[in-house]
């Protein structure tokens, strides 16, 4: 593990009392460097408001690519750890996070944004409720579609940010180290293991679009149909992007908005088309069964 690239670039303020909440967000990262640059861009926004809010915050990005460059540009701490697992590379973000002394830790991909006010209010210090919410908003790969999506099953969507001493039992390494998915699930199976009680939520339910999923055709670990058909409540095509700028910089949407615009088309998939020429095939069946009706 490498030291941070940079300090902390945000100018330092009296947190006094000494315990008020510090807050780090954990950023894996893999590739996908155009959109890793517009999350970093919007991340780095988020700890300058958060800052203005009276909550030091950080970001530490995990990789061993250009991420760590782009990272280190917007004044980012970094860790260099290969992609063979996303576990270990959890566990060294949450590791640096109880070495630094931060309070608290929120998980995030390089491909999410998050609204600074989901933060706000600072959890209560002695609180070991999980900061979580149902409301989740992705973006589909060609970046035509926004779908908002409610995401029910018991500790909602998140980001799940928790208070750093839960994971002190676990030796501030809660993940299964050689997982390439599921870390939540690990994370929040081992919380609640080192505390013998079942994990108290504190449901930060906003608005729709506070924690937003960029999906990637280049690499994706849950993609946008999925999510959609099963947790959609609402999708819009095309019209979205001024409605994102309305809680989030409008450069920072803009830049996203011709990332998607510069992409080329996508290809469909071997089902997709198969798809297709039986939904034709059925709708010529249609159309010949309608001309043989009396009266037609």
């Amino acid at each position: 593990m490498t030291p941070p690239v940079r300090p902390h670039s945000i100018h330092p303020i009296d947190y006094a009392p000494a315990r008020r909440m510090k807050l780090l967000f954990v950023t894996p990262a893999h590739r996908r460097y155009k959109l890793s640059g517009i999350v970093y861009a919007q991340r780095a926004d988020c700890i300058r408001k958060l800052a203005e809010a009276g909550i030091e915050s950080q970001c530490v990005v995990i990789s061993d690519d250009e991420n760590l460059k782009l990272a280190a540009r917007e004044g980012f701490a970094t860790i260099n750890r290969n992609n063979a697992s996303l576990g270990a590379r959890f566990n060294d973000g949450y590791a640096y996070a109880a070495e630094h002394g931060y309070t608290h830790i929120a998980p995030i991909g390089s491909d999410s944004w998050v609204d600074p006010n989901y933060f706000l209010p600072a959890p209560k210090a002695t609180s070991n409720a999980i900061l979580t919410s149902v409301h989740y908003a992705i973006i589909s790969e060609d970046g035509h579609n926004l779908a908002q999506l409610e995401v029910e099953p018991s500790g909602g969507v998140g980001p799940h940010t928790f208070a750093t001493r839960l994971i002190a039992k676990a030796g501030n390494r809660p993940v299964e180290e050689n997982l390439r998915r599921g870390c939540d699930h690990s994370l929040l199976t081992s919380i609640r293991r080192s505390s013998g009680q079942t994990i108290t939520w504190e449901w930060r339910n906003q608005h729709p679009l506070q924690y937003i999923g960029y999906r990637s055709a280049e690499q994706q670990l849950n993609p946008y149909q999925p999510l959609r058909d099963r947790y959609a409540v609402e999708e819009h095509q095309d019209d979205f992007w001024d409605t994102l700028a309305q809680t989030y910089p409008a450069e920072i949407v803009e830049q996203a908005r011709l990332y998607y615009a510069s992409l080329p088309p996508r290809r469909t998939s071997p089902q997709e088309r198969a798809a297709q020429r039986q939904a034709e095939r059925e709708q010529r069946r249609a159309q010949r069964r309608n001309a043989t009706q009396p009266g037609t």
